[in-house]
């Protein structure tokens, strides 16, 4: 009986932890949404003179950030911070920077080739699983 009750938590845990990580990949697909609708709708905000689009910042191994990408000033102002759940962590963005930006009226991103953000699962520095999220270069998320 202990034996059928050992195997029966460890497969909750393991089905627990992959849950958490489908949940991460999930809410990450909904800031980039965000993100996207945001820049294709074209809203500014405060002090924003010419919004050229709104993008997705790794801030840290457990964080990011949405932000407006303003010219000719206003700054970048932070819509958004997201910190993702224990032992979740991001990648970092493929060179060059750690941001995607989704250009103002459904012009794609700032990148040239597709972009893949990795999300891990990871426990005393030993990677248990991983997801991803591929961005198009025209803005489509899959």
């Amino acid at each position: 009986m202990a034996l059928l009750f050992g195997f029966s938590y460890a497969s909750y845990r393991e089905f627990q932890r992959r849950q958490v990580l489908i949940q991460a990949r999930n809410m990450l697909i909904t800031n980039l949404r965000l993100a996207q609708q945001l820049a294709f709708s074209g809203r500014k905000e405060a002090g924003c003179v010419t919004l050229d689009g709104y993008a997705i910042e790794r801030r840290s191994d457990a964080s990011y950030a949405i932000e407006d990408r303003c010219i000719g000033g206003g700054g970048n102002n932070q819509i958004k911070l997201v910190t993702l759940p224990p032992n979740i962590e991001i990648d970092s963005f493929p060179a060059p920077g750690n941001s995607v930006t989704f250009y103002v009226l459904g012009r794609g991103i700032s990148r040239t080739s597709d972009v893949t953000l990795n999300l891990r699962l990871e426990i005393n520095t030993v990677t248990i699983e991983s997801t991803s999220v591929l961005i198009t270069t025209v803005g489509e998320i899959k």
